[in-house]
């Protein structure tokens, strides 16, 4: 028999629920202890041998678990493990957590063991010696759950030696910048699930060689810094409940993965001393759903790239949702961000319901400086406290590929207590003598309470440079010929039931529009 309760997830090709209700056949002669498998667009009850069932729908199609936590959804991965009665127990393979024992091989050893039985469930328990595994890097497979037990830990060596360079796709230029190392990695893997309510902490904060880093480090670019997490070229993957710190880079990366859910997850990489390193990194990557989840992280919290070029067929960041989440703080960079890296698509994207707290630069950032086209953007009910700005939005180029930006729209957003007198830069660029502007922004019920004190009025920035020479963020503009918004080149502006007050007094106005902006409108 199988056990329950279960999660069921599958696509409908009718949208009637009685027609296929009565029908057995639907479940393509399904028998207890095997997938479940439909073909159903809908949502609604099932009763399977006495015992009930909910599904909540759509892409993929199987009988899940939930004791397994592989939970699916419709916006982001879903999937099942094959084996989800096998529990590999690192201990059983030889893994202490005894905080010096090193338990590389252990853990990958549980791994290997649990797949080549179909998959299953790799537990990292709290022992009897408390619980802290040290390892260097261990590479998932496919149909696995990772499951950290509340209060053990996995957590990196100091020694750089273990942690072999992995190459997930050359062809990325984010690969070749620095997602080489990483403590837990994945890739070309499906149905892979990272759960637990314990903790991955790469130990970033700790070794002397990722930290306190200057322009001639070897280790500047990443290339010798471990990820925390790094899932690669994968699908149906799945990270809850779970804490991740410390990372030496990035801390949880998803590149050119397919069907992401990402929930309850809390990341705290944010010691300044430890440079570049971001919260969650969304890579060239397809239908991801990030929610309930915290960040506080010393560069980009939350940040959407590609590196792809735009001819590759994996390139682009497309549909993802970010949702009822909190961004605690960015030492050094951008709360909510689409760039720096920006060589292919982004579209249909939706932060909602977040606060945006203690971040440097600006709360929400839209960049496209290398030939990425982007559109269908959304921020909606965000709360900022504590930033250097509240928008920043750029369309420029780094090197020879020129983008568009093209439908940005905030909705419902309140702000104030700022920690900078810049304003709102959201400017396009003149490029050969050729105006490249962003087009569609709309502001509606936008809410703003400035930082003043200004006693005179500043020059206007200069031109954003046909270089590499100036990386695109508000601080090298610094503080801008208004505390609201400063606005150039830019095609099709509209401020709707928007207010803009700044405190204490302040010599600028609220607004700087240059004479070729067309279609502004309050």
């Amino acid at each position: 028999m199988v056990d329950g309760p279960f999660e069921v997830v599958f696509e409908f090709n009718e949208l009637n629920l009685l027609s296929f209700w009565p029908h057995p056949c639907i479940f393509n002669n399904w028998r207890p202890g095997e997938s479940l498998i439909v073909d159903v667009k809908f949502f609604g009850l099932l009763y399977i041998s006495g015992l009930l069932l909910m599904f909540t729908g759509c892409q993929s199609s199987s009988i899940q678990n939930l004791y397994s936590s592989n939970v699916s959804s419709a916006s982001g991965a879903s999937g099942t493990i094959a084996n989800s009665t096998l529990i590999c127990d690192i201990t059983k393979y030889g893994a202490k957590g005894n905080s010096t024992t090193l338990n590389t091989t252990y853990i990958q050893a549980a791994i290997n063991d649990c797949a080549a039985k179909g998959g299953g469930t790799v537990l990292v328990p709290v022992d009897a010696y408390g619980g802290v595994f040290i390892s260097g890097t261990v590479t998932l497979k496919s149909h696995l759950t990772l499951s950290v037990a509340s209060g053990a830990k996995i957590k990196g060596s100091l020694n750089d030696n273990d942690y072999p360079t992995v190459i997930s796709d050359w062809n990325n230029n984010q690969v070749r910048y620095g997602c080489q190392k990483a403590l837990v990695y994945a890739d070309k893997v499906t149905d892979v699930t990272i759960e637990g309510g314990g903790t991955i902490d790469g130990s970033g904060d700790e070794n002397p060689n990722w930290r306190n880093l200057t322009a001639t480090s070897p280790d500047l670019s990443g290339t010798r810094r471990p990820m925390g997490v790094f899932l690669a070229e994968s699908s149906n993957v799945t990270v809850q409940n779970i804490t991740i710190l410390g990372a030496g880079f990035w801390t949880l990366v998803n590149l050119e993965n397919d069907g992401v859910h990402i929930d309850n997850v809390t990341i705290n990489s944010n010691d300044p001393a430890a440079f570049q390193r971001d919260g969650m990194d969304v890579v060239d990557s397809k239908n991801v759903l990030i929610e309930n989840s915290t960040v506080n992280s010393e560069d980009d919290s939350i940040c959407l790239k590609t590196g792809l070029p735009p001819s590759d067929s994996k390139s682009g960041v497309a549909n993802v949702t970010v949702k009822n989440s909190k961004v605690l703080g960015s030492y050094a960079a951008n709360g909510l961000k689409l760039g720096t890296a920006t060589t292919a698509s982004f579209n249909n994207i939706l932060f909602e319901n977040i606060t945006v707290a203690n971040v440097a630069q600006a709360a929400m950032a839209v960049e496209s400086v290398d030939g990425g086209a982007i559109s269908q953007i959304t921020y909606q009910n965000i709360q900022v406290t504590k930033n250097g700005a509240l928008a920043y939005i750029i369309l420029g180029a780094r090197e020879t590929a020129i983008g568009t930006i093209n439908g940005v729209y905030f909705n419902n957003i309140t702000a104030s207590k700022f920690t900078r007198q810049w304003g709102s830069a959201i400017s396009g660029s003149i490029i050969n003598g050729k105006a490249y502007e962003p087009e569609h922004i709309i502001f509606d019920n936008v809410h703003v309470t400035a930082l003043g004190g200004l006693s005179s009025i500043p020059a206007a920035p200069a031109e954003f440079p046909y270089d590499t020479s100036q990386y695109p963020d508000p601080h090298n503009w610094w503080d801008l010929p208004t505390f609201g918004y400063y606005i150039r080149h830019v095609n099709n502006i509209q401020f709707k039931d928007c207010t803009t007050t700044v405190s204490p007094r302040d010599a600028r106005p609220a607004f700087d529009v240059t004479s070729d902006v067309t279609g502004v409108g309050f």
